[in-house]
């Protein structure tokens, strides 16, 4: 009697679980209201009963390659709980799932309604991931995710300051449904307690961190976003558009940068992936010239490679791959773009506010840096490679990152350096003598028009600057850039940007204020852009530069009359069309438009080399008057014409960006100082720096503003007493101090 009752009761549960999943998997009518709330352009999320981690219901079939993350950041396998915290605490958008169509999806998990993508096989294995379903009023088609595939092996143990190896095979099915860690990097301190940073970078930096909380050396993952496939008609094949991170060489993650929008209204393939930073990724591990470097450049070569071979599987062009970096990931696609090692990874670039050409892009004194860490870490100072290499192996990365190193103002401490091999020679030679390489490369590019804004922070930016603050800042960063006189080159540049007529309106704090900015903008970014352009139009006709002119009315820099940089990096990915990585959420109709807009331009160079190629489809918003407006003539820059497009809510056709100072900077100034002497003579301001004031700070962490005090107090007091001694003796100016001086004098 009792084997009996216990039958009945195993058939009855078995018939219960058995209509519970025929009624999940087979009617879409069965997701009530209750059971999803409407979330935007994503559609909902599942009740607080009903919600599980992606991880939690991948643990049943022992396919995971990666071990489950920790439910503490925004990334896909953190829980729904977690996720809304984030959202709260950082504006961080949740993920949400709803369930789709059979016809949509080739399988979802009937317990969940989590559509998977199709099953894919690379040369490591077999692979699925996750199907993002987009809203169906949105307009845009569902995107799959592959998240987190590894494309090197990972650089842990004996492989640590070693190139990439090859990937290791799996065995089984691979659920490609969840982030990597990010590789081991120090973050920013999120303290604004001395107003270190403006409010739009604090808002800008909540956003963006909690992203990066889960570290690991295992870090080289990469993620795809590709189209999905309707199945009506054969398979497109798409143009792969591969995003380099920016913000620093030291720290950040290509995991928060969502690429679904972006592949999904410009039908490409998105990737973004993580490489080697830092210490780790760019510090050269021995003292002999012939140490191998730039780990963090041969990573993303190693991606580039992957995706040669494996993006086809996915209904990629391998013959049609762009490389778009922002800030320091535009100066590595422009070494990419010079390096021998990449030929024929990539066939375009997109350069976003970075140049190889700029002075932070390259670390200038590397065998410094090697020996302040050795130091610090007990190393021998004077082993060989391997020894050093060993050693070095030996420490926990903790230890590593953890060191202390001096940090002199306007200064890479950590970034690509001249190896004679990946990057095989100073950018300006390679790109201006030996083009060969560089010339095979199509080329968009562009910049705001406030690159250096997070130079100061929100006292400075608020109340503005007195003139000797200005000067200060100024003498630091010419006394970093400049080896011959860079005294002569301070005088030249005031001379150059004041003096001339200024808004009666500004107070003169905020005209100093605007002065810096407007010089550190043009010298660091601005300037080193265009010669990048000018060098490569002379060898290829497919270039195109603009300058992004339009800052988000609800953020804080809506109120400004220049664009802020990063600015233009929510419209390239599509973030006014629904949440999509660290990017604010709110924007109007006419934002929408112009993000729209972009995101055509950009998927069109990927497609054909010409952002303004026509426009097959049809936006999703119809209004042609709205559309005439970008309907522009996007004509090619070359160096007679130098035309760009100043791209705003109003596209508008222009010559000749700042032509006074990019030709200072790019012309006058170096030849005057070429011509003057080729060492570098003595000059007071080396021996006297007064330290920086309180509101010269700064959010980047490649504009440091401490100051390293180099000279013991009698060696100050000793060149004291030469100087005042030299300024007894009467001395001759030179004919171009005479020139440049005529209606100022060098600040002291």
């Amino acid at each position: 009697m009792k084997v009996f009752v216990v039958l009945i009761n195993l058939v009855l549960c078995f018939s219960l679980a058995y209509q519970q999943v025929e009624t999940r998997t087979d009617s879409d009518e069965s997701w009530g209201p209750g059971q999803y709330d409407e979330g935007g352009l994503f559609g909902g999320h599942r009740n607080e009963n009903s919600r599980k981690s992606v991880a939690a219901l991948l643990a049943h079939d022992g396919s995971e390659i990666f071990p489950p993350m920790s439910n503490d950041g925004p990334l896909y396998g953190a829980s729904s709980k977690i996720q809304q915290q984030n959202q709260q605490q950082y504006g961080v958008p949740s993920y949400r799932k709803q369930p789709a169509p059979r016809s949509q999806s080739p399988s979802f998990d009937p317990r969940d309604g989590t559509p998977y993508t199709r099953e894919v096989a690379v040369k490591q294995g077999r692979l699925k991931g996750i199907v993002r379903v987009m809203h169906p009023q949105s307009g845009l088609k569902n995107v799959d995710q592959y998240l987190g595939i590894p494309y090197a092996e990972a650089p842990v143990g004996s492989r640590r300051f070693m190139p990439p190896g090859a990937p290791v095979p799996w065995t089984g099915l691979k659920m490609a449904i969840k982030m990597s860690p990010v590789c081991p990097q120090n973050l920013p301190t999120l303290n604004n307690v001395n107003n270190n940073y403006s409010k739009g970078r604090y808002d800008q930096l909540k956003r963006l961190l909690p992203y990066l909380k889960v570290e690991s050396e295992d870090c080289l993952y990469l993620n795809l976003y590709v189209p999905s496939y309707d199945g009506i008609g054969p398979h497109a094949k798409y143009p792969v558009i591969v995003y380099i991170h920016g913000e620093s060489y030291e720290w950040n993650s290509g995991n928060p940068y969502d690429g679904s929008i972006l592949a999904s209204y410009g039908r490409v393939i998105v990737v973004t992936l993580n490489f080697r930073l830092g210490i780790l990724g760019f510090m050269k591990p021995g003292i002999s010239d012939h140490t191998t470097s730039n780990f963090g450049l041969l990573d993303q070569i190693a991606a580039l490679q992957w995706i040669k071979e494996n993006i086809g599987a996915f209904g990629g062009d391998n013959k049609l791959v762009t490389v778009m970096g922002h800030g320091t990931g535009a100066a590595c696609v422009n070494f990419l773009m010079v390096s021998p090692v990449a030929k024929g990874l990539f066939h375009r670039a997109i350069l976003l506010s970075g140049s190889a050409l700029s002075d932070w892009a390259l670390t200038q004194h590397p065998l410094q840096s090697t020996m302040q860490v050795l130091q610090g870490l007990n190393c021998p100072l004077n082993g060989d490679n391997d020894e050093v290499a060993a050693c070095l192996r030996r420490k926990r990365y903790s230890e590593i990152l953890n060191v202390k190193i001096a940090s002199p103002q306007f200064s890479t401490r950590f970034g690509p350096i001249v190896d004679g091999l990946v990057i095989p020679n100073t950018p300006h030679k390679v790109m201006g003598q030996y083009s060969d390489i560089f010339s095979g490369y199509d080329l968009l590019y562009g910049m705001t028009e406030l690159e250096s804004y997070n130079v100061l922070n929100a006292v400075a930016l608020t109340y503005g600057l007195l003139e000797n603050e200005r000067d200060n800042l100024l003498r630091f960063y010419m006394q970093n850039r400049f080896e011959i006189r860079p005294d002569l080159a301070l005088a030249a540049t005031l001379n150059e940007y004041t003096g001339i007529l200024t808004d009666p309106n500004k107070s003169l704090a905020d005209i100093h204020r605007d002065t810096l900015l407007d010089i550190l903008s043009d010298a660091r970014v601005a300037a080193p852009m265009l010669q990048t352009g000018l060098y490569l139009a002379k060898v290829n006709p497919k270039c195109y530069m603009y300058v992004f002119a339009h800052n988000s009315e609800a953020g804080e820099y809506g109120r400004l009359s220049q664009s802020v940089v990063g600015e233009d990096l929510a419209y390239v990915f599509g973030a006014p069309l629904g949440p999509v990585g660290p990017f604010q959420t709110h924007y109007n109709a006419r934002e929408r438009l112009f993000s729209e807009a972009v995101m055509k331009y950009f998927s069109n160079f990927a497609q054909t080399g010409n952002p303004k190629a026509p426009w097959k489809d049809l936006f999703l918003n119809l209004n042609p008057e709205d559309w005439r407006y970008f309907d522009v003539d996007w004509p090619e820059f070359n160096s007679v014409n130098q035309s760009f497009l100043h791209l705003g809510l109003t596209p508008v056709v222009s010559r000749h960006y700042r032509q006074q100072y990019m030709k200072f900077w790019n012309q006058k100034l170096p030849e005057e100082l070429k011509r003057i002497t080729t060492s570098k003579p003595y000059s007071p301001y080396s021996e006297f720096i007064s330290p920086p004031d309180r509101r010269m700070t700064t959010s980047n962490p490649e504009f440091v503003t401490g100051h390293i005090n180099l000279f013991p107090i009698k060696w100050v007091l000793r060149l004291r007493l030469q100087l005042e001694c030299r300024q007894k003796r009467p001395q001759k100016k030179l004919p171009n101090q005479q020139m440049w001086n005529k209606n100022r004098k060098i600040p002291k």
